[in-house]
């Protein structure tokens, strides 16, 4: 790599550490910043597009973010890059699920597991699962809910443990859906350990509300005061 590409690399790789530390402004600046360095290195430019989509994403930014993961997706698929074709996708059909595409999300979110089951991509086939869950959910519980145990029994091998903590989140809500109420709850209080034990506050902050939601319903009143002032803490 010359000069410019190598930058480009290193830029990227800081744009990963400010979206995950949620400063998506300095982030979105990295990335632009590489991407106008990437020159014709279709290998970093395909994760520069990616990763500014989802980015972008994070920061509502929806027609960008859709512009970028076409973009992503256009190029991976041009140089046979696998797993950015399989990010893009994802993203793609998150991006078609919030805009009421129902179908159109299910088509990419296929897609996307096939490229990841063919070519052994645990980590995203872990994360489409999940997606395909959130798309299934109004339409079909019980194909939601093997997807989410997929991707649950994934997660726990690869040691992912808030991405296990948001797929029973997921399961939760299900049983909730059916009226399975003593269940959901237990669930619920699964997420919450698994986020209080890895400090997981977005995590824990969701679980809490969830339960909170439930012993109102249920007339316990107090305690469920005392959960929504946790979940706001």
């Amino acid at each position: 790599m010359n000069d410019d590409e190598l930058m480009s690399e290193a830029l990227f790789r800081k744009a990963q550490g400010l979206e995950l530390q949620g400063n998506w402004p300095e982030a979105l600046v990295a990335l632009n910043k590489a991407e106008s360095l990437a020159d014709n290195n279709h290998d970093i430019l395909s994760k520069i597009l990616y990763q500014s989509g989802w980015v972008l994403y994070l920061s509502n930014k929806y027609a960008d973010s859709m512009e970028k993961a076409v973009a992503a997706e256009v190029l991976a698929e041009k140089h046979d890059l696998l797993q950015v074709s399989a990010k893009a996708l994802r993203l793609k059909g998150i991006l078609l699920k919030q805009k009421g595409e129902i179908e159109s999300a299910k088509e990419s979110y296929e897609k996307s597991r096939n490229i990841c089951e063919k070519n052994n991509f645990r980590r995203d086939l872990a994360n489409v699962l999940h997606s395909l869950g959130n798309v299934c959910f109004n339409q079909d519980t019980e194909k939601s809910e093997d997807y989410y145990r997929k991707s649950i029994d994934i997660k726990e091998d690869l040691g992912d443990i808030i991405g296990v903590q948001k797929s029973i989140i997921g399961l939760a809500v299900i049983h909730k859906k059916r009226g399975e109420l003593e269940e959901a709850e237990k669930l619920y209080r699964k997420s919450l350990k698994i986020a209080q034990d890895s400090g997981y506050k977005s995590g824990e902050s969701t679980a809490v509300s969830n339960i909170a939601i439930l012993l109102k319903q249920r007339g316990e009143l107090e305690e469920a005061e005392k959960l929504y002032r946790q979940a706001l803490a």
